[in-house]
């Protein structure tokens, strides 16, 4: 599956090869959940950063391939106060549509890597989880603005569609994150 996803990247900006092109350096929160049957977690604030590459396909549309780490998991709402990190690798593959000056509104597939994943509880220290698959995908949704200058913001929205719950007969899990990202464009 990581192989798939580098070497439809790579595939994807040699087409693009050509266009015009920016490449963005990015960071941001992440307002992240697991979203599961029992709604048990509530959100965890974490962060990502990364780099991408913006092409111009059309006046209105770009292609933005890019290459995140992303700090994601939740915090359990019982009393124990546990906290899940699960850290990803993950490969958006963004569609850009621009409708008028640097807004743009964006859509696209994502594969995630899992780095790690450590969990603590009550403050004690962390351990390692065995339990979460160490792959993810899903869809992203969002919009921003692109500045003339170097800067951009936006806010997207992360659909996990695969359950990243190892058990064989735990409860559905699947990510949830909101980010939000200062972008540096460098043409």
């Amino acid at each position: 599956m990581k192989h798939a996803s580098f070497v439809l990247v790579f595939c994807l900006s040699s087409v693009i090869y050509g266009q015009k092109q920016s490449h963005v350096i990015k960071a941001g929160l992440n307002f992240a959940t697991i979203n599961s049957e029992s709604d048990a977690f509530t959100s965890r604030i974490s962060f990502h950063a990364g780099f991408g590459i913006e092409s111009e396909l059309s006046d209105t549309f770009s292609l933005a391939p890019e290459v995140l780490f992303s700090s994601q998991g939740a915090k359990t709402k019982n009393s124990s106060q546990q906290e899940l990190r699960l850290n990803y690798v993950n490969l958006p593959i963004m569609f850009r549509f621009y409708p008028d000056g640097g807004f743009f509104i964006e859509a696209g597939p994502q594969a995630g890597i899992l780095v790690s994943a450590r969990q603590s509880s009550n403050g004690s220290s962390d351990s390692n989880v065995a339990n979460i698959k160490g792959q993810d995908y899903g869809f992203n949704l969002g919009m921003g603005f692109k500045s003339k200058a170097i800067i951009g913001i936006n806010a997207r929205y992360y659909f996990g569609l695969r359950d990243i719950n190892d058990y064989e007969y735990g409860e559905k899990t699947k990510n949830g994150v909101f980010q939000i990202s200062l972008n540096f464009y460098l043409n």
